[in-house]
């Protein structure tokens, strides 16, 4: 028989021999049919809390800023409600898609369908370009970039971000080409070859990743500083890109966002963890708290609301209570008196401060979070609310409710299975990145240590956040780069 003839009723070594081939194509090709059925099942998006106030901050004519502790007499303008508690180029992104679908479909439900569909290319694209590198840079075993598409397909909570409407999805697609980028780099001192492509990577990607999430700015440049003291070779090139990218931060968040009247975050989102401190100390030694320390509590925080509010797992509760009219004096005062506190009961400190974020080193039987068409249904509810004004409502085809309803249920149940479900506990990818660090130090490889600069920042950062780990946003990052960083550290 003509081998030809052989191979066309061989579908698999067909396909393994197209994939060896053309790494990028056949992950594109095989990510977009296995993900299809989600992307009618779940039509028009997943929401989260996050996008309601990111669709409603954008319609001025709702005059609202779209999160709980904005009023409109703190925005810099009565006429801008977008604001910079989401990243601005998210919220525009949005609300372009929002206005083609009204306009041109006269469906707000075509618009945020259209943003998903845009977020779900984007994501196989990076995706596949990163199976690439794996296969034609790095030449890791063909086995492995078979798994690891594997690996994007079983995924359950890759596959939920695939069109679930928040700002990390891209965020972590950014995340990888800067990966990718610095990689090249350091490799590039070994093999002698630098291309005017990779300096267009890692700053493009850079930049990405800084108009996607806020805090993107202090990762990156502290794991460029970092990453150019354990590699000396390329310690310019990455002085260049940590110097970059604090100014592109400056110039954006600083400079160009107040120019449009955007206002700024608030000071809340970097105090989650003496912010958990002192509700710690007050529930537990309410007693010793003296008149000074407790008026300035009281001037930052609810003080009489402190003890009750205070969860072990979660500042979020406590954060709430913020005093958005708070005064740099107040807050002097307050990190005067929180440590004074601190050297009456250090172990009180160091006990909320482990209580909070345990959860990114223990590799118990906690599940990251989902986002389920109940909870994205009770999320569109209050974003129709908010936009009954102007006549816009999102809503879920009827049709589709038993098919989503079982396919949530098998999800669920596969959460549960031994092995499969470290897939959707966080202790997984922190303990993947230490492992990688703890394999560099042994070895003696200070290239290897440059490399996990990023995602060992981004662990940092995680851990000064609100939440124990529960939140599947916060390590989306780290969940969809691992297939790529673990073979870049035995290169």
């Amino acid at each position: 028989m003509c081998p030809s003839l052989k191979r066309q009723k061989n579908p698999f070594r067909w396909y393994i021999t197209k994939f060896a081939v053309h790494p990028f194509r056949m992950s594109a090709l095989t990510l977009f049919v296995i993900y299809l059925p989600y992307v009618v099942i779940f039509y028009p998006a997943i929401f989260c809390g996050d996008t309601y106030s990111q669709v409603v901050q954008a319609y001025k004519e709702l005059n609202t800023s779209g999160i709980y502790y904005m009023s409109n007499d703190l925005l810099l303008s009565q006429d801008m409600f977008i604001n910079q508690h989401h990243p601005v180029l998210h919220t525009v992104l949005i609300h372009m898609f929002l206005v083609i679908g009204t306009k041109m479909l006269h469906s707000i439900n075509a618009g945020i369908y259209m943003y998903c569909i845009f977020q779900w290319l984007v994501c196989i694209v990076v995706i596949s370009y990163g199976i690439a590198v794996l296969v034609k840079e790095i030449k890791v075993p063909l086995k492995y970039a078979l798994v690891a598409v594997l690996y994007f397909i079983v995924s359950p909570r890759i596959q939920n971000y695939m069109f679930l409407v928040t700002k990390d999805v891209l965020y972590g697609m950014s995340f990888i080409l800067v990966m990718v980028g610095v990689f090249r780099f350091i490799r590039g001192e070994v093999d002698g070859k630098r291309r005017s492509r990779d300096y267009v990577l890692l700053a493009v990607s850079s930049a990405s990743m800084v108009l996607f999430r806020n805090e993107a700015v202090y990762i990156l440049v502290a794991a460029f500083l970092l990453c150019a003291c354990f590699c000396r070779q390329i310690k310019r090139t990455m002085y260049f890109y940590s110097a970059g990218v604090l100014a592109f931060g400056i110039l954006v968040f600083k400079i160009l966002f107040p120019m449009l009247s955007i206002t700024p975050g608030s000071v809340r989102e970097m105090l989650a963890v003496p912010f958990q401190q002192t509700a710690r100390y007050v529930k537990e030694f309410a007693h010793e708290v003296t008149a000074e320390e407790k008026d300035a509590i009281a001037a930052i925080l609810n003080y009489e609301k402190m003890a009750e509010k205070y969860e072990p797992n979660n500042v979020d509760s406590v954060k709430a209570t913020y005093n958005e009219y708070a005064s740099g004096e107040n807050l002097a005062d307050y990190f005067d008196a929180w440590f004074q506190m601190f050297l009456k009961h250090p172990n009180i400190y160091v006990q909320a401060t482990m209580n909070n974020y345990y959860r990114y080193f223990y590799p118990g039987a906690i599940p990251l979070s989902i986002n389920n068409s109940d909870w994205s249904e009770e999320c569109m509810k209050l974003t129709n609310e908010t936009m009954a004004p102007l006549g816009l409502e999102f809503s879920y085809p009827e049709r589709l409710r038993e098919i989503r309803t079982n396919y949530e249920f098998l999800r669920s149940k596969l959460d549960g299975l031994p092995i499969y479900n470290m897939l959707v506990n966080p202790a997984l990818y922190v303990w993947v990145i230490m492992l990688c660090v703890f394999y560099g130090l042994k070895k003696g490889n200070l290239k290897v240590l440059a490399l996990l600069m990023v995602p060992c920042c981004m662990i940092l950062i995680r851990l000064a956040g609100p939440c124990n780990g529960q939140y599947c946003r916060y390590m989306y990052p780290l969940m969809v780069a691992m297939p790529y960083i673990v073979p870049m550290v035995f290169l």
